[in-house]
């Protein structure tokens, strides 16, 4: 499985209200599961479902959110 680089696109991407994005990963931080919803504000394939969650991780977003 490929990596997943993350490049921001200076896009706000929004829902609407009462969606719930949703995602599961094991105990090590690995995405077991993912929403379409998720899926379609990330802009995270489907086919990435198995790595890391920290890849999604915007370059600005303090490493301990994602828990590295």
């Amino acid at each position: 499985m490929r990596s997943l680089a993350v490049h921001p696109a200076g896009v706000e991407r929004t829902s609407d209200e009462g969606r719930l994005i949703v995602t599961k990963t094991d105990r090590k931080g690995i995405i077991q599961y993912a929403n379409a919803l998720f899926l379609e504000l990330s802009a995270y394939p489907e086919s990435q479902v198995g790595q890391p969650h920290h890849v999604i991780r915007h370059p600005g977003m303090p490493r301990v959110v994602s828990g590295r």
